[in-house]
C-alpha cells in the first residue's frame, strides 16, 4: 500500500517578489541585514520551508497509513536589497505562530501602516 505524503502551504511571497522590510530587526531573526535603516526594498531570490519535524530532521512512520501531512514551522526568505545594492543579501525567518509579528510587506504603504498604527 502507497504512503502520499502532502504539504497543502501558500508562502505568502515567492521568488521575484519585491518586499518591504523593516528594521532595526528586534527579536526576529535577520543575518546580513544592516541595523542603520529603519526599512528595506528588496527581492526574494529564494524561499526554504522549515518542516515541523522529528529531532533528527526526519519524518518517522511507525504505523500503517495511507497519508501523512507535513507541517511548515517556518518560512526562510533570501532577499537581494533593490534600493541599496552595495549591500548583502540577507535572510530572514517568517515564524507561522499566530502571535508572530509579520517582518516583510508586500508594499511600502502597509509596512509603513504597521510601524505607524492609526
Amino acid at each position: 500500500m502507497p504512503l502520499h505524503v502532502k504539504l497543502d502551504f501558500t508562502a505568502p511571497f515567492t521568488v521575484g517578489d519585491t518586499i518591504y522590510s523593516s528594521y532595526p530587526p528586534g527579536d526576529h531573526k535577520y543575518t546580513g541585514g544592516p541595523s542603520s535603516y529603519d526599512s528595506l526594498e528588496g527581492k526574494i531570490s529564494s524561499v526554504k520551508f522549515e518542516l515541523e519535524l522529528n529531532h533528527d530532521n526526519s519524518c518517522l512512520v511507525k504505523e500503517a497509513i495511507t497519508e501523512k501531512e507535513l507541517t511548515v514551522k517556518a518560512v526562510v526568505y533570501t532577499v537581494m536589497p533593490s534600493a541599496q545594492p552595495h549591500l548583502s543579501p540577507f535572510t530572514v525567518e517568517c515564524n507561522l505562530q499566530p502571535d508572530s509579528h509579520p517582518m516583510l510587506f508586500a508594499s511600502e504603504a502597509e509596512l509603513r501602516a504597521y510601524q505607524h498604527p492609526v
